[in-house]
């Protein structure tokens, strides 16, 4: 499966071998960067509206819709600032978001939070 995130705000689903595209909107955002976890059971998109979204690879629905982290003391956080521009999964239940609000964001998907933060 090639994956696919288009200025249009949509996410395109390529299978090679079979040769169907499958197709997900999302209205109102320019999808910018997205990454399958390992395993392929759902995939990450991230984009201009700031909000990392989580699909099942199977039904094509968001399952989760990631904004907002905790620092260092527990204290909720806002997430991302401005637009997201890149995901990648490190572990299946662990993504990084880099964002022009010069941040990388580490969240873990089971809480739908961001678990860390770095700067510059």
């Amino acid at each position: 499966i090639l994956l696919c995130s288009c200025a249009n705000g949509s996410v395109q689903l390529f299978d090679l071998t079979s040769g169907a595209n499958h197709c997900v909107w999302e209205e109102g955002n320019e999808t910018l960067s997205v990454d399958y976890a390992p395993g392929n059971l759902h995939f990450a998109s991230v984009g201009s509206d700031r909000i990392v979204r989580l699909y099942d690879e199977k039904t094509l629905q968001v399952v989760s819709e990631m904004q907002s982290g905790y620092d260092f003391m527990g204290r909720v956080t806002a997430g991302h600032s401005n637009r997201i521009y890149a995901a990648k999964f490190a572990e299946p239940n662990v993504l990084l978001t880099g964002g022009w609000d010069k941040t990388v964001q580490v969240y873990d998907c089971r809480t739908g939070k961001s678990a860390r933060v770095l700067f510059g």
